[in-house]
């Protein structure tokens, strides 16, 4: 099997998941959330959005572009990796291509966060979970 069918299977084992379930960071995390109820942004609402929206972002930002990114520039900036805040970066800015909200460009600080889960865990369902978590309270 390839490196990257290997990369992605890996990112949806289950015992990773399990662990940052339990971990202190996911539900810090998780509270951190509670920002995005400051926003009001109401797109059409769909389960697309809730649920295949953040799966295939997850996939393509952490699984694909952080993971390569982070082979290429080891190292950290504070608690993040160099490769999560570029990361971070591009989902914020294609984020606000596609809406050219303000709330767009917020995107950044979510995607740390699920970032710095993606470095600790290697899961992209925890990962997942999360977005679907932060796209729910923007949504509430």
């Amino acid at each position: 099997m390839s490196s990257l069918g290997s990369e992605l299977l890996a990112a949806f084992r289950l015992q990773p998941f399990w662990l940052g379930l339990r971990d202190r960071w996911f539900w810090l995390c998780c509270a951190c959330g509670i920002c995005g109820l400051f926003f009001d942004y109401r797109p059409g609402i769909s389960p697309f959005f809730f649920f295949a929206a953040p799966l295939l972002e997850e996939v393509t930002w952490r699984v694909l572009c952080q993971a390569e990114l982070e082979k290429l520039l080891p190292g950290k900036f504070l608690l993040f990796s160099r490769a999560n805040v570029i990361t971070s970066c591009l989902f914020a800015l294609t984020h606000v291509i596609f809406a050219p909200h303000v709330v767009s460009l917020l995107t950044f600080f979510p995607s740390l966060c699920i970032g710095f889960l993606w470095t600790r865990f290697r899961s992209a369902l925890l990962c997942t979970l999360l977005h679907i978590y932060y796209n729910a309270i923007l949504l509430w």
